[in-house]
């Protein structure tokens, strides 16, 4: 195809040779002179540049002076995809059905429906026009499959389920096996039969190894224009939107219903019988439990380094002890000018090391003078923070958060408190 044909199909304002024959859409990395590389930024731009392609696509925004002939775009994005679109496989050249497909009673197959090798269809299977079955493909009874989908090798597709209009199924999908429904009676494991049926609308894509279980009873509907990744779990009576996006290892639990619009990230999880709002966004590995408003937007903390984490974990358990510390502060730094309490002699180092022993779970010999908590116990700002909270609550002080990140020594730590709480080596007793 030459580049004046691939301008008008696409949109664009071509540059240079429109008689470029072009056989192929590249990355940088590996394009040919006879490719066309597509730039969208700057740093894209640079790449493209370097490398040996013969025409480029670009953002027509972007500074573009190779001599090298490009299609420059208003909509770089659009003008993408339908050069994609121009260089896809085609769908295939001739329909009919392969004679080892095996067609049950009372099929309705459109003439320009395309069935191939060793596909299984049940009785009264609807299959419309223009649609492709790929080889080894299951059609259970009474399913319908709409005009113009595709259904990629080995797909299974359960009895009375139905497949709307330019549905695509990408290979291993599953619609329409049963529900996880069971039910426990006198230590008899009943398993609860599922009688529904799966609906997906018009245009719904299902990415590889997906699982969309059937209803119980009515259908599990999956709304027109919505867009499923690869091994997402669909549970049975789920109702999902027009329009979405479930991203890869979604799992979505019984009955629940999701509204328009919503975005799932990756492996997360939304728990049964919840209704999630129209456009609600929820971050990759998040758990929802609960029930989600309109345009609500979730999310759990991403990865943080390892050292982070362990102490997160250490620190976990010690949370309900540190807010009871920082209300025992509360209450102490309101009533410290009047209070009574009684000094013990002691120096604010011999007070201080059993404090960060307790905190750091270490033992009190092992702590120097001047060794850096940080570094030497892997401890980080809050648990700094808790050994200072420690000593606010017994002592009846409050430290300045400011001060806090330089106390990360014993030395500093003792040296401060010399500093500005002289007289305060108070104990609890009263």
């Amino acid at each position: 195809m030459i580049l004046s044909e691939i301008a008008v199909k696409i949109g664009g304002e071509l540059t240079g040779d429109g008689g470029k024959e072009v056989t192929g859409v590249s990355i940088p990395e590996t394009a040919g002179p006879a490719e066309i590389v597509f730039a969208d930024k700057h740093s894209f731009l640079e790449s493209a540049l370097r490398s040996r392609a013969g025409a480029f696509l670009v953002d027509a925004n972007l500074a573009f002076n190779d001599p090298r002939p490009a299609i420059r775009t208003a909509t770089p994005r659009v003008s993408f995809i339908r050069l994609l679109e121009l260089f896809e496989a085609p769908r295939p050249a001739k329909s009919g059905v392969h004679p080892t497909v095996s067609i049950g009673e009372n099929c309705r197959i459109s003439p320009t429906a395309t069935i191939m090798v060793n596909c299984v269809l049940g009785d009264n299977v609807l299959v419309g026009e223009e649609a492709v079955v790929y080889p080894q493909c299951f059609v259970g009874d009474g399913a319908t499959i709409g005009t113009g989908a595709v259904l990629h090798p080995q797909v299974v597709v359960g009895a009375r389920c139905v497949v709307g209009r330019r549905c695509i199924l990408f290979p291993g999908v599953v619609i329409g096996g049963d529900g996880f429904g069971y039910h426990d009676e006198g230590g008899v494991r009943l398993r609860i039969p599922h009688l529904g049926n799966v609906v997906l609308e018009d245009e719904v894509e299902v990415g590889a190894n997906t699982t969309i279980d059937r209803a119980v009873l009515g259908s599990t509907v999956i709304s027109a224009g919505t867009k499923i990744d690869n091994l997402v779990q669909i549970g049975h009576n789920v109702q999902i939107g027009a329009k979405c996006y479930l991203v890869a290892q979604v799992g979505i639990g019984g009955s629940t219903k999701i509204g328009n619009g919503v975005v799932l990230g990756g492996q997360s999880g939304i728990s049964d019988h919840l209704t999630i709002g129209d456009r609600v966004m929820v971050a990759g590995k998040s758990a929802v439990r609960e029930s989600l408003p309109a345009g609500e937007i979730v999310g759990q903390p991403p990865a943080f380094p390892i050292r982070v984490t362990n102490e997160l974990v250490r620190l976990l358990p010690q949370l309900p002890e540190l807010f009871s510390r920082v209300g025992r502060l509360e209450e102490s730094g309101k009533a410290a000018p009047g209070r009574a309490a009684v000094s013990q002699g002691r120096s604010w180092s011999e007070i201080v090391i059993p404090v960060l022993a307790k905190t750091l779970r270490v033992k009190p010999e092992l702590i120097r003078p001047d060794m850096d908590l940080k570094e030497e116990f892997n401890a980080d700002s809050l648990t700094v923070l808790t050994v200072v909270t420690e000593i606010e609550s017994q002592f009846g002080i409050a430290i300045p958060d400011e001060d806090v990140p330089r106390l990360r020594t014993l030395s500093a730590i003792v040296s401060y408190l010399e500093k500005n709480y002289p007289d305060s080596r108070f104990t609890d007793e009263t």
